[in-house]
């Protein structure tokens, strides 16, 4: 009691982000400790949010830095280097890009929060997208185990060998990464429909703000934020969706779903795409709610 004493009495004071983010994780502590010993009602955010005087939302923020944020930019961001809005979009990349933007800091000496969100584009885009085999990948498995990994080999487009997008792909002449068996690419342009546009470049004129065009307010709120969220969904959620009849969404908050982000959902049936999308926008996120799974969240989305 007395450690939780301290903290509120220490509420006022001027502190760094990342004093702030260490109090909350140690009043979490301390909150945890006292709901062994008596019973205390509401939820353990609320509860932590009425002792240090910080916003819920704010206070996720807090806990996704401190469990997700690499080392590196950990230490930077203790000594009040790098600027809370900019680490914690990095916390949600993986640990090895979470490197490059440690590297990028180093040879700026400087990093704010749209270098992050370059950085983090350039992340997704690197993924594997579902179905497409990657040219090494490919080039390997025909070889049969052979020593010369790696090594690219040339082929003609012969549609009746295997069945490609990258055969009816305007760009397959300039594009480095064709392949005789890809069924999805966002470069994918039709090469029978004049003037057809990628989904890369649907997305960026559409569906994305570019970086420099998102803001962050006084309280770390960025705004202007539009992001596309890529995701499965099973048959029978999509046609209910596509129908109009299901207003919501349920799932897994690994992404940092926000109110007006984007959601491409692709529907899969027997664990293959289907090749149909339907989009919608985020209205309302629900998280952290009684009966909800830990981790999990209700969206409200609707048509775009």
């Amino acid at each position: 009691m007395d450690r939780l004493a301290l903290i509120m009495a220490n509420r006022y004071r001027d502190k760094t982000d990342w004093e702030k983010m260490t109090e909350v994780i140690k009043t979490e502590e301390l909150v945890l400790k006292l709901r062994e010993e008596y019973e205390i009602k509401g939820k353990t955010r609320e509860l932590i949010s009425e002792i240090v005087k910080s916003a819920p939302a704010q206070i996720g923020r807090y806990k996704t830095i401190y469990k997700n944020l690499c080392s590196d930019l950990m230490e930077e961001f203790k000594n009040d280097n790098i600027g809370i809005s900019a680490v914690y979009e990095a916390a949600g990349m993986s640990e090895e890009w979470q490197e490059r933007v440690f590297e990028l800091y180093k040879e700026n000496g400087t990093l704010s929060i749209n270098d992050v969100i370059t950085m983090k584009e350039k992340e997704e885009e690197a993924k594997p997208i579902p179905g497409q085999i990657e040219m090494e990948e490919f080039v390997e498995n025909e070889a049969h185990g052979t020593e010369e990994k790696g090594e690219q080999r040339g082929f003609e487009a012969n549609p009746e060998k295997i069945i490609s997008k990258c055969f009816s792909c305007a760009n397959w002449e300039q594009c480095s990464e064709k392949g005789e068996a890809v069924d999805y690419c966002l470069d994918f342009k039709n090469k029978d429909i004049p003037g057809s546009m990628s989904e890369r470049e649907l997305q960026e004129t559409h569906f994305m703000n570019k970086p420099e065009n998102q803001t962050v307010d006084a309280n770390g709120e960025i705004r202007n934020r539009r992001i596309e969220h890529d995701v499965k969904t099973a048959a029978e959620f999509f046609e209910d969706a596509k129908a109009g009849i299901k207003p919501f969404e349920l799932r897994k908050n690994d992404r940092d779903y926000k109110v007006g982000d984007f959601m491409k959902m692709r529907k899969y049936k027997d664990g293959e795409w289907s090749g149909d999308i339907i989009r919608r926008e985020i209205t309302y996120v629900l998280e952290d709610h009684e009966g909800l799974k830990p981790g999990y969240c209700i969206l409200g989305v609707k048509d775009v």
